[in-house]
């Protein structure tokens, strides 16, 4: 008589979900690139926001920040590696939300005698306005939504490739069999 109680079957389940996080962060690193590759083609072109030499610039400085697989959580970040109060990150931030008047900020002016960018946001200084004026128009720029465009066109890219890895998932090696 054979005892059919004796034979197990059991799902290793500490394996299986250490190769699915595996497989998602090497996929999430590829969809990371393409995101990359929409952000550099969603930049906007002609002269503003912006001027073209500063979303070149943005533009070849777009990279993966960081990459990590800590517990529960797998992460990349994608961006330009830029600090907070920089030249580079006003520029990218100008490039992106605009400024002044065109998205619903007060007009850009002169602040005699206080710390402001320069004309070409590479740096501060000390205004030496005489009195406060308004700044031409091209101060006050619409933005562009580069980034939210982007993080758009990239959502269904990374729902399908997420959705490949579980289809071609293969579950057996990670079943195991124990005969009594």
């Amino acid at each position: 008589m054979i005892n059919f109680t004796s034979n197990k079957i059991s799902l290793d389940t500490n394996r299986l979900v250490a190769d699915l996080k595996t497989q998602f962060h090497h996929v999430l690193i590829g969809v990371s690139n393409q995101l990359i590759q929409i952000m550099r083609q969603e930049i906007p072109e002609g002269n503003l926001p912006g001027k073209p030499e500063w979303r070149s610039k943005l533009e070849s400085d777009l990279a993966i920040v960081s990459s990590s697989m800590i517990n529960d959580i797998i992460e990349t970040q994608v961006g330009a590696p830029y600090m907070s109060d920089t030249w580079e990150y006003v520029r990218g931030m100008l490039i992106e939300y605009g400024s002044g008047s065109e998205v619903g900020n007060p007009p850009i002016q002169s602040r005699p005698g206080e710390e402001v960018w320069n004309d070409n946001l590479d740096g501060k200084h000390i205004s030496n306005a005489k009195s406060s004026y308004l700044l031409p128009p091209a101060f006050n720029q619409q933005g562009s939504a580069w980034i939210e465009n982007a993080m758009l066109r990239v959502r269904p890219l990374f729902n399908e490739t997420m959705t490949n890895v579980l289809k071609n998932f293969d579950i057996k090696k990670h079943i195991i069999v124990q005969r009594g």
